[in-house]
């Protein structure tokens, strides 16, 4: 999805660490995801 392009890969980084983070910390990851795109 973000291949190709350096930004892209940093893009997928942040948003791997964003949902790792909600795991170690026992919320759902797809509800930190939802919440962050509606806030924006």
């Amino acid at each position: 999805m973000f291949a190709g392009h350096d930004e892209g890969g940093r893009a997928w980084g942040r948003i791997a660490s964003l949902i790792e983070t909600a795991k170690v910390n026992g919320v759902e990851p797809l509800e930190v995801v939802a919440g962050f795109r509606t806030s924006c």
